[in-house]
């Protein structure tokens, strides 16, 4: 999956849980989303963090930013090495 990110007026957020292996994403630049996975996760990583800030919110929610337009992929790995990307 891959997180796109686009410009657009007013900055609006959402939430997704996170139910297959990969799913995409459009976000609008300066808008925020919350990903909410099934596990634990254990670790994030963002292919380009120009275009997408992860933050954690709680072991299970993260919180991502649209920093600019662009597109990239979001890794989320639990704790038995299961990786899902956005």
């Amino acid at each position: 999956g891959f997180t796109k990110c686009i410009p657009s007026a007013p900055s609006v957020g959402g939430s997704t849980l996170l139910t297959s292996r990969n799913q995409d994403l459009s976000m609008v630049v300066n808008s925020s989303h919350t990903i909410e996975t099934q596990k634990p996760y254990k670790y994030i990583t963002v292919d380009n963090p120009d275009v997408i800030s992860a933050q954690p919110i709680s072991s299970n929610k993260i919180q991502l930013a649209a920093r600019r337009n662009g597109v990239t992929q979001v890794e989320i790995v639990d704790g038995e090495g299961q990786a899902q990307s956005l």
